[in-house]
């Protein structure tokens, strides 16, 4: 310790914020194009989708390239510029890594010890150092924006063909992963043109939006309407009109307590509370004390 060893560290500093910048800017400029690209495949990817819904060729539209463009450079996850999430990272990257050297420098640590902290230790798959903590972050960063890109073109997709759409339909994923704000909001449907909450709901969200179109009789077809699809979930196919609580009321006690915990399994199983009124208007999960007085209301 002392004067040499303190500018010796802010010169390793230094160079370490260049490093960082320089590796988060390659990122940020990798991925627009990347999400531009996406943007418009999905709204191509809708359009056809609706057409092959359809017994009749019907004269769908996708958004102009620069609305596309503009979606994938300009929409925001939860209310945040893409470039801000990774900024913020970039930011907490660097100060995680000046804590790891000032920290070892003061336990006297070797350089090669410093290293691990940093990177992590093979035997664990370096999964144990702070590179990697940032690497999960980069990819849950990335993993949104695919999912906020794709669903803002769908929404655009929607609003150009809202002549045969009906209603915007909110889907969540059938498995375990999936959380109790979004599983309550799967299947609701919205009317097209009107504000209403859209995927992503939460970083790592993988809900989407998917049109309903209206019947072949109200597109002023002679034709019987198509019969009830499929989707997936994680114990296989099911009706496409099983939502997330018809799903996860017939999961067996295990999974339903994996989910929600066992004091809110509990009260859904008893069929007091239904999975949509586990969280508040803006997706937070109520507490327990919350939700036996929301259950005391609907006994009253």
């Amino acid at each position: 310790p002392g004067v040499a060893t303190t500018a010796r560290m802010k010169k390793l500093f230094g160079y370490l914020r260049t490093i960082n910048e320089r590796r988060f800017r390659e990122a940020r400029q990798g991925l627009t194009p990347l999400l531009a690209e996406l943007s418009r495949d999905e709204a191509d990817w809708v359009a056809d989708l609706i057409d092959e819904a359809s017994p009749v060729v019907l004269d769908t539209t996708i958004p102009s390239a620069e609305l596309l463009r503009s979606i994938a450079i300009n929409t925001p996850i939860e209310g945040t510029p893409l470039t801000e999430w990774f900024s913020k990272l970039q930011r907490s990257t660097q100060e995680e890594l000046e804590r790891a050297i000032r920290l070892g420098a003061a336990e006297g640590q070797t350089v090669g010890q410093m290293v691990q902290r940093v990177r992590g230790t093979r035997a664990n798959k370096f999964t144990d150092g702070i590179l990697y903590t940032t690497r999960r972050k980069a990819e849950a960063i990335v993993r949104t924006s695919i999912n906020n890109v794709s669903n803002a073109a769908r929404q655009e997709t929607f609003a150009q063909n809202d002549d045969i759409i009906k209603g915007i339909k909110w889907v969540a994923t059938l498995d375990t992963r999936t959380c109790p704000e979004c599983g309550g909001l799967d299947g609701k449907v919205f009317k097209p043109g009107t504000a209403h909450r859209q995927p992503p709901a939460h970083i790592n969200c993988r809900c989407t939006m998917t049109p309903v179109l209206k019947s072949y009789r109200e597109l002023g077809l002679d034709v019987a309407d198509a019969p009830v699809g499929a989707r997936a979930s994680m114990n296989g196919a099911v009706p496409s009109d099983v939502t997330y609580n018809k799903w996860l009321r017939r999961q067996p006690k295990e999974v339903q307590d994996q989910i929600l915990g066992p004091s809110r399994a509990a009260l859904f199983r008893g069929n007091k509370i239904k999975i949509n009124e586990f969280t508040n208007n803006n997706g937070k999960l109520l507490t327990l004390p919350q939700l036996k007085a929301l259950e005391k209301r609907k006994r009253a």
